[in-house]
């Protein structure tokens, strides 16, 4: 089980052949039907092949089987349907995933940095900020930091007219890490 994993991951590097590591993976999901890492690979596999249906299917019965219980594997499978969207070009349905995701593990900071992006450019904004909200309650979030998590609700902010709460966020974003070049420039601008 542990061999055919190893060499389905090798198969999944970026210089790999993703179409090699399904049947591999298939194999080793037989013996281990409920295995978390191995479904968490192969439906990296589909997706990288483009089966996103066999993804999807894949994804939808490991999730099933949580029962609801929130968990990071829960996250990480959520997350892994928001990649499926991703790659359908389904931008609501990958930002409802990675909202479930975030539900599920408030600290998991690449789903939450992902579904910050993911409602900015769609201008949704209560959904951005929630996402920048749980990056800045974090310890030490990858790959926005807390203080980008302060500068990106200071924008969210200014875009919306409240000049106040932007500031207020900006200074915020500067306490967190004063060499921040863009809390500086936020700063100047606002109160230029």
């Amino acid at each position: 089980f542990e061999a055919l994993k190893r060499a389905a991951e090798a198969w999944l590097e970026p210089a790999g052949d993703p179409t090699q590591a399904v049947p591999l993976l298939q194999r080793a999901l037989e013996w281990r039907p409920a295995d978390h890492d191995a479904t968490v690979l192969l439906s990296d596999a589909f997706t990288m092949t483009e089966r996103l249906e066999d993804a999807s299917r894949l994804l939808e019965e490991a999730i099933a089987g949580h029962k609801g219980r929130r968990s990071k594997e829960l996250a990480i499978l959520q997350q892994r349907m928001a990649h499926v969207a991703f790659a359908a070009n389904d931008h609501s349905v990958e930002m409802l995933w990675l909202n479930a995701a975030l539900d599920s593990d408030a600290q998991n900071s690449e789903a939450a940095a992902r579904l910050a992006d993911v409602a900015t450019e769609m201008a949704q904004w209560d959904v951005a900020i929630k996402a920048l909200k749980a990056i800045a309650m974090m310890k030490s979030p990858k790959p926005i930091t807390r203080a980008m998590a302060y500068v990106r609700q200071a924008l969210i902010a200014q875009h919306q007219g409240d000049l106040r709460k932007a500031v207020l966020l900006a200074r915020k974003a500067q306490t967190e890490d004063p060499n921040l070049e863009d809390a500086n420039t936020l700063l100047l601008e606002l109160n230029g």
